[in-house]
């Protein structure tokens, strides 16, 4: 059987996917394939590099450099994020990731991003970053608002969890039987629509087919988890949610708060091998 992951971002809540993958890593799992979105799609390079640990220190280490985030940032650079500092020094010097390790994953994984113009989905593979250039997955996370688009070869990009926040429709068209969705709200959640101001709107005033989807994001969100939930009722998804809620926010820079999101990630991933392995052996019991 086939098994994709998909990993849902959300910011800083992304530490709770980095818990729940470095269990995954822990365990020896693998999936024939996964995707990411923004913060998940940062999550879903360092599984595919099996670098355990890194993620997590994005989130409680590095994240409270002045250079990561913050409204200096909005004023040098156009973005909360600097996601020149984050996926350029951070990712490619001080803590990079391991290309050599992402090249020889033997898997297909990819991570979502939302056309600038259009606002169609798209997907960048592994191999669209490299040791001199992250521009790829520094797309996948630039939250429209937060941040400018970002050029990647002819391209404009945002966030794509502005069109694909959980691409679990992608993972099947890509002939996964069975998915393990990696979910940064506990279950239940449903998204409420998005309140855009007229700052919002002059800020996407050159995309506006970003902010129609941006406005649509709730629904187009509430429909995917209940199709998720629909998939998990039929046998064909797992899904991982946080067990409690810590009160992680999207920029959130509480040391205390972060430390405990990954920790319940961990358990929840841990919870979830056991339960993906009984899943595994069921046919040969039955």
């Amino acid at each position: 059987m086939k098994t994709g992951l998909v990993v849902e971002g959300g910011g800083m809540r992304g530490v709770y996917g980095t818990g729940v993958l470095d269990a995954f890593l822990d365990a020896g799992l693998s999936f024939e394939y996964a995707v990411g979105t923004s913060a998940g799609a940062a999550n879903v390079v360092s599984f595919a590099s099996g670098q355990r640990g890194r993620n997590y220190r994005f989130y409680a280490e590095h994240s409270f450099d002045p250079e990561y985030m913050g409204l200096r940032n909005v004023v040098r650079h156009g973005n909360y994020f600097n996601f020149d500092y984050i996926y350029g020094k951070l990712s490619l010097e001080l803590d990079p990731v391991d290309f050599d390790a992402l090249a020889a994953y033997p898997n297909e994984a990819e991570f979502a991003a939302a056309e600038a113009y259009t606002a169609a989905p798209h997907y960048f593979t592994m191999q669209d970053i490299n040791p001199s250039d992250c521009s790829a997955l520094t797309a996948s996370c630039a939250v429209p608002g937060y941040c400018k688009p970002v050029r990647v070869g002819e391209g404009l990009y945002f966030d794509g969890g502005v069109v694909d926040s959980i691409p679990v429709v992608r993972a099947l068209s890509k002939g996964c039987e069975r998915v393990v969705v990696v979910l940064s709200r506990q279950r239940g959640f449903r998204m409420p629509p998005q309140n855009l101001s007229l700052i919002y709107h002059f800020q996407l005033r050159k995309f506006p087919r970003i902010c129609k989807a941006v406005e649509n994001r709730h629904e187009n969100y509430n429909r995917t988890i209940a199709y998720v939930d629909t998939l998990e009722a039929q046998g064909k998804a797992i899904v991982v949610a946080p067990s409690s809620e810590v009160g992680v926010t999207l920029t959130c820079r509480d040391k205390q708060l972060i430390d405990e999101f990954y920790a319940v990630g961990l358990a929840d991933g841990r919870a979830a091998v056991e339960k993906l392995l009984a899943a595994d052996a069921e046919p040969q019991n039955a």
